[in-house]
């Protein structure tokens, strides 16, 4: 699956949350992670936007969201946006 990053950016970054990734599980499966800020925020407000603005670019994959309290970082104590898992 090849998906461009702007697909994301253009719907995670418009919400209110404190940051965002997308981790992608396969060929067709993502996991959105979003640390909330203080404002309410629901995950299947977040999953529908996310799968709305898949659809629209063609791609049909299972999309799941988590609130969580921090994204994960890497070795180099950097937060990237997407990442993939290998199977």
């Amino acid at each position: 699956m090849s998906i461009h990053p702007g697909v994301f950016r253009a719907v995670l970054d418009d919400l209110d949350a404190a940051a965002w990734q997308v981790v992608q599980h396969g060929e067709s499966d993502l996991r959105v992670l979003v640390v909330p800020t203080s404002t309410p925020l629901s995950s299947e407000h977040v999953r529908t936007a996310v799968d709305d603005a898949l659809r629209a670019a063609g791609a049909a994959v299972s999309v799941s969201v988590e609130l969580v309290d921090q994204i994960p970082r890497t070795a180099l104590d950097k937060a990237r946006l997407i990442r993939h898992v290998p199977d």
